[in-house]
């Protein structure tokens, strides 16, 4: 009875999902997923309600259920492509670029296939190529900061491309990911003023609204400016200009 409810509610969320509602289709295949064990029918009700995901932009949610139905069989082919758009969504370009690459060594003839192939790789590429930019900019950055003979137009300059690139998404992961908090706390020691502000600004930039980040970053040293030693108050206006 409950099995063939299950089925009954699969093609209720089809029509809702053909009419385009698909908050109700999620509902019914929802509801269908808790009556049946047959892992045909599930593989069907998470792959269906993964694409009501893709619909709504919840792409976490469409990820997470394509990956049930993928759990169920390996090689659903329809499951595997609707996880690699979610992924997409989400910028996890390496891992969607791997499911719609089983896409296509499943299907090597579907042109859809081939030509998102080709655009996660375009893709994938131009993103490294900022990473490497952006990451020589940072070595090169710090290495002027933290460099005593360097002169005091260079430092301002450094300083204040430091401080932009930790208000950019693409700059504040290359200064985490490139040992940055460990350097941005070697500035904080140099006891220097404008050292010592450019490097809480560029950790505000870094910090602000990624959790992530911000917890490592407290956890590892005192970041903020409450927990700094005060700095003189003239030193640090003199080269405030500079940075706002």
């Amino acid at each position: 009875m409950a099995e063939v409810e299950a089925a009954q509610l699969k093609e209720e969320g089809n029509r809702h999902f053909q009419s385009q509602d698909y908050k109700a289709a999620t509902k019914s295949y929802s509801q269908a997923l808790k009556l049946t064990k047959d892992k045909s029918l599930l593989a069907t009700l998470y792959r269906n309600r993964a694409a009501c995901g893709l619909k709504m932009e919840s792409y976490v949610q469409a990820a997470s259920d394509a990956s049930r139905a993928i759990d169920i069989n390996s090689s659903d082919i329809k499951a595997l492509y609707r996880r690699c758009q979610a992924l997409e969504h989400l910028g996890k370009l390496d891992q969607a670029f791997k499911d719609v690459q089983r896409c296509a060594t499943l299907e090597p003839r579907n042109q859809n296939f081939q030509e998102t192939l080709r655009r996660l790789n375009t893709s994938i590429q131009e993103k490294l190529r900022v990473q490497f930019s952006t990451d020589s900019r940072v070595q090169n950055m710090f290495e002027i900061l933290l460099d005593q003979n360097s002169d005091a137009d260079k430092l301002e300059k450094a300083a204040n491309n430091l401080i932009v690139l930790g208000r950019e998404d693409a700059g504040a992961e290359g200064i985490f990911q490139n040992n940055g908090v460990a350097l941005l706390l070697q500035l904080l020691d140099t006891k220097r003023p404008e050292l010592v502000l450019a490097a809480v600004r560029t950790l505000s930039g870094m910090c602000s609204g990624h959790r992530a980040r911000a917890n490592s970053g407290h956890d590892s040293h005192a970041l903020f400016p409450g927990d700094l030693e005060p700095v003189p108050g003239n030193a640090v206006e003199g080269f405030l200009p500079a940075l706002l």
